[in-house]
């Protein structure tokens, strides 16, 4: 493993097989000349030389690289070397920026919930009106927003369950008219509130059972056996 300008690279000096190159810091487009230049060597020469060493290891590596933008104009302005962007550009897989895949924010949003909340500092869940918020803004910043967004509602949270007042100010809107059946967590009944996430989730998901399971984190049997509890009808 090394470190070299701000680039972390991790290979298996040992075994000659397929591993993965990560870069769990920084986007490709943003390497050093000088990075890209040993990047390029690796790639082409299958081979690596460890920061003080004199020996070079033969290496078999794939390489998943990861930008936010456009490594043709960077190529076309010299900040990004052509052949290197050859090398890397085998398979393209394009991600819409979160705007553009709504439908992903409550999956994403339970998967940060589990990963800030503690042992002693459970979040189970966002209130409707909270969800409502997060899927109606734009995310200019993508998924590094929304997680530091919901780190920030878990930290300032005095509910197990985040609330639009957790959320930044630009995030807090008034719910139109499509959320006015929503009850407020604060003046309701853990059980009204229960129903009313029900339906939103089914709302949300055009009334698949197996979506609003999803969305609200539980099986569904579980889901069915409470859409009889509260008389609901999908």
């Amino acid at each position: 493993m090394g470190r070299t300008n701000g680039f972390c690279h991790f290979f298996d000096l040992e075994a000659c097989i397929p591993i993965d190159l990560v870069n769990s810091q920084d986007e490709v487009s943003e390497i050093s000349p000088a990075v890209q230049v040993k990047l390029l060597r690796t790639i082409q020469e299958k081979e690596v030389r460890p920061v003080g060493s004199s020996r070079s290891y033969r290496v078999d590596v794939r390489v998943f690289a990861a930008t936010n933008r456009d490594l043709r104009e960077a190529v076309k302005h010299g900040s990004f070397r052509e052949d290197l962007f050859y090398r890397l550009n085998v398979l393209t897989v394009n991600v819409p920026p979160l705007r553009d895949r709504k439908e992903d924010i409550p999956l994403l949003v339970k998967y940060f919930l589990n990963r800030f909340s503690t042992d002693h500092s459970a979040v189970r869940d966002t209130s409707p009106e909270a969800l409502y918020c997060l899927e109606n803004y734009d995310w200019p910043g993508n998924v590094r927003e929304l997680e530091n967004v919901i780190r920030r509602a878990v930290a300032l949270r005095k509910e197990d369950f985040i609330l639009p007042e957790d959320l930044p100010p630009n995030l807090q809107i008034p719910p139109t008219e499509n959320a006015q059946h929503m009850i407020r967590p604060v003046d309701a009944t853990l059980t009204a509130y229960e129903k009313a996430a029900i339906q939103n989730a089914l709302a949300r998901s055009g009334n698949n059972r197996k979506k609003s399971a999803q969305i609200l984190g539980i099986g569904e049997a579980t889901l069915y056996r409470k859409l009889k509890k509260y008389g609901i009808h999908d």
